[in-house]
Protein backbone atom coordinates (compact mmCIF):
# COMPACT_ATOMS: atom_id res chain seq x y z
CA UNK A 1 0.00 0.00 0.00
CA UNK A 2 1.41 3.84 -0.99
CA UNK A 3 -0.08 6.65 0.62
CA UNK A 4 0.55 9.87 -0.76
CA UNK A 5 0.07 12.76 2.07
CA UNK A 6 -0.49 15.59 0.35
CA UNK A 7 -0.52 18.90 2.26
CA UNK A 8 -3.38 21.61 0.47
CA UNK A 9 -1.98 24.26 -1.60
CA UNK A 10 -1.15 27.71 -0.77
CA UNK A 11 -4.95 29.74 0.39
CA UNK A 12 -6.37 32.92 0.32
CA UNK A 13 -5.08 34.93 2.93
CA UNK A 14 -3.21 38.76 3.50
CA UNK A 15 0.15 39.46 4.31
CA UNK A 16 -0.34 39.59 8.01
CA UNK A 17 -0.35 36.11 9.58
CA UNK A 18 -3.41 34.81 11.47
CA UNK A 19 -3.84 31.81 13.00
CA UNK A 20 -6.04 30.03 10.27
CA UNK A 21 -7.73 26.74 11.92
CA UNK A 22 -11.03 25.92 10.33
CA UNK A 23 -11.55 29.32 8.90
CA UNK A 24 -12.83 28.01 5.32
CA UNK A 25 -11.02 30.05 2.72
CA UNK A 26 -10.40 28.64 -0.76
CA UNK A 27 -7.07 29.07 -2.47
CA UNK A 28 -4.89 31.75 -3.68
CA UNK A 29 -4.03 31.95 -7.78
CA UNK A 30 -0.60 30.92 -6.74
CA UNK A 31 -2.20 27.99 -5.09
CA UNK A 32 -4.02 26.86 -7.83
CA UNK A 33 -0.71 26.81 -10.25
CA UNK A 34 1.15 25.06 -6.99
CA UNK A 35 -1.61 22.30 -7.09
CA UNK A 36 -1.63 22.01 -10.94
CA UNK A 37 2.24 21.09 -10.35
CA UNK A 38 0.79 17.42 -9.51
CA UNK A 39 -1.41 16.91 -12.38
CA UNK A 40 1.40 14.91 -14.17
CA UNK A 41 2.60 13.45 -11.24
CA UNK A 42 -0.59 11.45 -11.08
CA UNK A 43 -1.53 10.69 -14.56
CA UNK A 44 1.80 8.52 -14.33
CA UNK A 45 0.78 6.99 -11.03
CA UNK A 46 -2.43 5.87 -10.77
CA UNK A 47 -4.51 6.12 -7.69
CA UNK A 48 -7.39 3.83 -6.45
CA UNK A 49 -8.22 6.08 -3.48
CA UNK A 50 -8.76 9.86 -2.87
CA UNK A 51 -9.31 11.34 0.48
CA UNK A 52 -9.58 15.01 1.29
CA UNK A 53 -10.46 17.46 4.24
CA UNK A 54 -13.97 18.86 3.36
CA UNK A 55 -12.62 21.92 3.62
CA UNK A 56 -12.37 24.37 0.13
CA UNK A 57 -8.72 24.63 0.12
CA UNK A 58 -8.31 20.75 0.59
CA UNK A 59 -10.77 20.31 -1.92
CA UNK A 60 -9.94 22.39 -4.62
CA UNK A 61 -6.56 21.33 -4.50
CA UNK A 62 -7.43 18.00 -5.63
CA UNK A 63 -9.76 19.58 -7.87
CA UNK A 64 -7.45 21.47 -9.55
CA UNK A 65 -4.93 18.09 -9.80
CA UNK A 66 -8.35 16.03 -11.33
CA UNK A 67 -11.24 16.62 -13.26
CA UNK A 68 -14.27 15.64 -11.00
CA UNK A 69 -15.26 12.75 -12.36
CA UNK A 70 -11.95 10.65 -12.96
CA UNK A 71 -12.11 9.12 -9.69
CA UNK A 72 -14.96 8.93 -6.29
CA UNK A 73 -13.59 11.16 -4.23
CA UNK A 74 -14.23 11.19 -0.36
CA UNK A 75 -14.53 13.96 1.95
CA UNK A 76 -13.89 13.82 5.60
CA UNK A 77 -14.04 16.10 8.35
CA UNK A 78 -11.89 13.91 10.55
CA UNK A 79 -8.83 15.23 8.53
CA UNK A 80 -9.63 19.32 9.09
CA UNK A 81 -7.46 21.39 10.51
CA UNK A 82 -7.04 21.96 13.97
CA UNK A 83 -9.89 24.10 15.58
CA UNK A 84 -7.95 27.58 17.30
CA UNK A 85 -11.33 28.05 18.55
CA UNK A 86 -11.55 32.15 19.42
CA UNK A 87 -8.24 32.71 17.98
CA UNK A 88 -9.32 31.61 14.27
CA UNK A 89 -8.93 35.47 11.95
CA UNK A 90 -6.85 37.10 14.82
CA UNK A 91 -3.74 38.18 13.72
CA UNK A 92 -0.75 36.28 15.40
CA UNK A 93 1.15 39.48 16.88
CA UNK A 94 -2.04 40.61 18.28
CA UNK A 95 -2.31 36.74 20.10
CA UNK A 96 1.07 37.02 21.22
CA UNK A 97 0.97 40.48 22.35
CA UNK A 98 -2.68 40.77 24.24
CA UNK A 99 -3.39 37.01 24.94
CA UNK A 100 0.31 36.92 25.93
CA UNK A 101 -0.77 34.26 29.11
CA UNK A 102 -2.59 32.45 27.05
CA UNK A 103 0.14 32.18 24.03
CA UNK A 104 2.77 31.05 27.03
CA UNK A 105 0.34 28.58 27.85
CA UNK A 106 0.33 26.85 24.72
CA UNK A 107 3.68 27.10 24.50
CA UNK A 108 4.19 25.46 27.27
CA UNK A 109 1.81 22.57 26.65
CA UNK A 110 1.18 22.05 23.32
CA UNK A 111 -0.02 18.56 23.60
CA UNK A 112 -2.54 19.74 25.89
CA UNK A 113 -3.57 23.63 25.56
CA UNK A 114 -6.50 24.58 24.02
CA UNK A 115 -7.63 27.87 22.85
CA UNK A 116 -11.17 29.01 23.95
CA UNK A 117 -13.33 27.07 22.00
CA UNK A 118 -10.75 25.12 19.74
CA UNK A 119 -8.74 21.99 19.93
CA UNK A 120 -5.56 21.12 21.51
CA UNK A 121 -3.17 18.61 19.30
CA UNK A 122 -4.11 15.91 21.81
CA UNK A 123 -7.57 16.13 20.71
CA UNK A 124 -6.49 16.86 17.12
CA UNK A 125 -4.42 13.44 17.08
CA UNK A 126 -7.05 11.83 19.03
CA UNK A 127 -9.71 12.77 16.28
CA UNK A 128 -7.27 11.92 13.28
CA UNK A 129 -5.12 8.33 13.84
CA UNK A 130 -8.16 6.05 14.40
CA UNK A 131 -9.64 7.53 11.26
CA UNK A 132 -6.09 7.68 9.85
CA UNK A 133 -5.50 3.76 11.09
CA UNK A 134 -8.75 2.49 9.95
CA UNK A 135 -8.15 3.91 6.11
CA UNK A 136 -4.88 1.67 6.32
CA UNK A 137 -6.43 -1.23 8.04
CA UNK A 138 -9.46 -1.32 5.58
CA UNK A 139 -7.10 -0.94 2.41
CA UNK A 140 -5.32 -3.38 0.78
CA UNK A 141 -1.76 -4.21 -0.18
CA UNK A 142 -2.33 -3.08 -3.66
CA UNK A 143 -3.78 0.20 -2.65
CA UNK A 144 -2.49 3.72 -3.41
CA UNK A 145 -4.32 6.06 -1.78
CA UNK A 146 -4.21 9.91 -1.73
CA UNK A 147 -4.80 12.23 1.48
CA UNK A 148 -5.47 15.83 0.91
CA UNK A 149 -5.36 17.35 3.95
CA UNK A 150 -3.69 20.26 6.53
CA UNK A 151 -0.35 21.08 8.01
CA UNK A 152 -1.46 20.36 11.83
CA UNK A 153 -2.96 16.29 10.84
CA UNK A 154 0.32 15.60 8.94
CA UNK A 155 2.37 16.70 12.11
CA UNK A 156 0.11 14.47 14.28
CA UNK A 157 0.51 11.20 11.91
CA UNK A 158 4.36 11.68 11.47
CA UNK A 159 4.18 12.58 15.12
CA UNK A 160 2.24 9.48 15.76
CA UNK A 161 4.34 7.17 13.56
CA UNK A 162 7.97 8.49 14.18
CA UNK A 163 6.92 8.21 17.78
CA UNK A 164 7.70 11.95 18.30
CA UNK A 165 5.95 14.01 21.42
CA UNK A 166 3.52 16.36 20.80
CA UNK A 167 5.52 19.15 22.63
CA UNK A 168 7.83 18.79 19.60
CA UNK A 169 5.33 19.12 16.51
CA UNK A 170 6.17 21.82 15.21
CA UNK A 171 10.14 20.62 14.74
CA UNK A 172 7.91 18.45 12.13
CA UNK A 173 7.29 21.35 8.66
CA UNK A 174 5.52 20.23 5.47
CA UNK A 175 5.29 23.08 3.33
CA UNK A 176 2.35 23.73 0.89
CA UNK A 177 1.69 21.01 -1.80
CA UNK A 178 4.49 19.58 -0.61
CA UNK A 179 3.50 15.11 0.04
CA UNK A 180 5.07 12.79 2.71
CA UNK A 181 5.32 9.76 0.77
CA UNK A 182 4.24 5.84 2.89
CA UNK A 183 5.07 2.82 1.80
CA UNK A 184 3.65 -0.44 3.68
CA UNK A 185 6.49 -3.00 3.99
CA UNK A 186 7.44 -6.06 6.44
CA UNK A 187 7.74 -3.20 9.33
CA UNK A 188 4.45 -1.68 8.87
CA UNK A 189 4.19 2.17 7.55
CA UNK A 190 7.20 3.25 6.54
CA UNK A 191 8.02 7.26 5.74
CA UNK A 192 10.00 7.09 2.39
CA UNK A 193 9.82 10.74 2.28
CA UNK A 194 8.79 13.90 3.50
CA UNK A 195 8.29 17.89 1.71
CA UNK A 196 8.64 15.89 -1.55
CA UNK A 197 7.73 17.63 -4.89
CA UNK A 198 6.53 16.21 -7.89
CA UNK A 199 10.74 16.29 -9.14
CA UNK A 200 11.49 14.47 -6.13
CA UNK A 201 10.33 10.90 -7.29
Amino acid sequence: MLIYLLRHAEQVNNSKPRYIGQIDLPLSEKGKLQAKEWKSFFQKNSITKIITSDLIRAKQTVYQIFNEEYVKIEESSAFREISLGDWEGLPMDYVRQKLSYEYNQRGADLANYRPPNGESFQDLQNRVIPEFQAICLKSSNSDKILLVTHIGVIRVILANLLEIPLQKIFNISVEYSKMVFLETNSRGLTIRGINLTPNSF
